[in-house]
């Protein structure tokens, strides 16, 4: 709610605001398809039921979601479309350093 609230209250119309975090998702959702791409042939792999078959579909989607992202991002956009990729880096790695934190701190 608090990224909603402050981009409407500093100027930018409603629209403009879903569309700049409907991007930042999309930016989630490709990141976790790339992670499970190349974590499902490891994970197979040492469960030795990996296949050929298996690895090139883990390969072709790689591929194809690694194009999309590519697309997104060059040519690069106008502002402000090409902060994006960076306020999504920048929620990431506080998701992480949050995550790390609070498991250290519960003892887990």
């Amino acid at each position: 709610m608090v990224v909603p609230i402050l981009l409407i209250t500093n100027g930018v119309a409603m629209a403009n605001a879903m569309d700049y975090l409907m991007q930042i998702a999309s930016f989630g959702f490709l990141g976790g398809y790339l992670s499970v791409c190349v974590a499902a042939p490891f994970y197979l792999a040492r469960h030795h039921t990996v296949t050929v078959m298996q690895l090139l579909a883990a390969v072709i989607t790689l591929l194809v979601i690694g194009a999309v992202l590519f697309l997104s991002l060059v040519p690069i956009p106008d502002a402000p479309w090409r902060y994006l990729p960076y306020c999504f880096a920048a929620l990431l790695i506080t998701g992480t350093l949050s995550t790390v934190y609070f498991v250290r701190k519960s003892g887990c």
